[in-house]
């Protein structure tokens, strides 16, 4: 352990050679094996964030809830690609048309890339009461005018595509 200008840094040796780093403002690393954590890890376990304006999600965000208010609010996933291994869940915090899209900063690049499957209740207006829509190879998810506030949808990526489950009052509409 030694202070590098006024940040320290912590090294971990085999052999003679650095295995892991925490740097206090620089890069940190494992090198080799397997890392494991128990207990509670800050910043993956779930941050809240209540939104009311469009909001453009990181792969840093990972694990966040997120919750649109005050007006119909855009979520854009992050690229796909570094999506890889990313949960999200929307919760409605009103009763809007909160739209989550996916996002490629490619030109031009084929968005459709989220797939899944979201139950909804009908409206409450099927004697059956449930209905699910299927999403297949969709760029974007637009809660129905309907929504109701609690409608909720949780999407994970693998790096190729983003996947979608849901359960709300009413059918979304996919696009």
């Amino acid at each position: 352990m030694y202070a590098s200008g006024d940040d320290g840094i912590i090294d971990v040796y085999q052999d003679n050679s650095s295995k892991a780093r925490i740097h206090g403002n620089g890069k940190s690393y494992f090198k080799g094996g397997d890392v494991e954590f128990t207990g509670t890890i800050l910043g993956a376990t779930g941050e809240i964030k209540s939104i009311t304006s469009a909001l453009t999600l990181h792969a840093t965000s990972s694990g966040m809830t997120v919750i649109p208010s005050g007006g119909a609010r855009t979520i854009t996933l992050p690229h796909v690609a570094s999506g890889s291994g990313c949960t999200f869940r929307i919760i409605a915090g009103s009763a809007h048309q909160h739209i989550v899209t996916a996002s490629n900063p490619n030109v031009g690049a084929d968005n459709s890339l989220i797939y899944g499957h979201i139950m909804d209740n009908n409206n409450a207006t099927s004697a059956a009461g449930a209905g699910g829509t299927v999403v297949a190879a969709a760029d974007k998810i637009t809660l129905n005018s309907n929504c109701q506030i609690g409608d909720s949808i949780t999407i994970v990526g693998d790096g190729t595509n983003w996947y979608v489950s849901g359960l709300l009052k009413d059918a979304p509409t996919v696009a």
